[in-house]
């Protein structure tokens, strides 16, 4: 997938960032699958995405400012 990315440089960086701060969360998750932490910092990354991308497939977290 990353070979393959064809995203401006800015983008593509900012993409990144949002990954590992997926994969965090999931590694918290992994170590205690109920932490509100982990939950709080998946759910941080997923309400971010659509502030710096225009994802016509994009669905909105529920509660989510679109």
């Amino acid at each position: 997938m990353a070979k393959t990315c064809k995203l401006a440089p800015k983008a593509d960086a900012t993409l990144h960032a949002l990954i590992v701060e997926l994969l965090q969360g999931a590694a918290l998750l992994t170590e205690n699958p109920n932490s509100q932490e982990a939950f709080a910092a998946i759910t941080k990354v997923l309400r971010q995405y659509p502030e710096y991308f225009d994802d016509p497939g994009w669905t909105p977290l529920p509660g989510a400012q679109t």
